[in-house]
């Protein structure tokens, strides 16, 4: 009887100890599943992720902050095309060039790309405030009266170097080197190469 129990207890240790090792090699194969899963998810995110080489990326990366101290916010009053908006400043009207872009025309004879570079200015300008940046290398005022100054966007954005660098105007040097020159000279270079706005529309001879 005693060896009856013997054989009967063996046999069911050795029985648990089969069903542990099948719990193991079920609960391994799980745990490795699981972690491939993991492996192939963080994969997956990781190719999501914006390519460093796209210009746009080149472009938002760029840290752009003033030379000199920015005054405002004036509220833009009229935009009158891409590079000349109306702002007021301590309760007048004051017309405002904004330095180192030209735009094409969108009076008198309409240029090419003109229309699309006001609507440009206006979804930015319209309804909001900007910031003015004073350039000491460039004069007060232009030939016509306008204050020139580099306009910032309510965001803090800089203008000019957004339109020029999707084709919406060009750089343009008037009177000597003017601050954030190598940055718009160098956003031109971008949008020609890759066709943007009016260097794939326009004819730029």
């Amino acid at each position: 009887m005693c060896i009856f129990a013997y054989i009967s207890l063996d046999r069911i240790s050795k029985k648990a100890r089969k069903q542990n090792h099948m719990v193991n090699i079920l609960y391994k194969s799980q745990f490795s599943l699981v972690l491939l899963a993991i492996v192939g998810f963080l994969a997956g995110c990781e190719s999501e992720k914006p390519s460093s080489n796209s210009s746009e990326a080149k472009f938002k990366s760029e840290i752009i902050t003033p030379i000199q101290s920015l005054h405002g916010p004036y509220r833009v009053s009229k935009v009158t095309d891409g590079d000349t908006i109306h702002v007021i400043r301590n309760g007048l009207d004051v017309k405002i060039r904004i330095i180192g872009i030209n735009t094409p025309e969108v009076y008198g004879s309409v240029q090419c790309y003109g229309p699309k570079a006001s609507e440009f200015a206006k979804a930015n300008f319209f309804n909001s405030s900007v910031y003015l940046e004073y350039d000491k290398t460039q004069s007060t005022l232009d030939r016509y009266g306008r204050v020139l100054a580099h306009v910032w966007t309510s965001e803090k954005k800089l203008y000019a170097a957004e339109a020029i660098r999707f084709g919406y105007g060009v750089e343009a040097t008037y009177a000597g080197v003017y601050h954030h020159r190598a940055l718009f000279q160098a956003n031109q270079e971008l949008a020609r190469s890759e066709g943007s706005g009016l260097w794939s529309k326009c004819s730029t001879e």
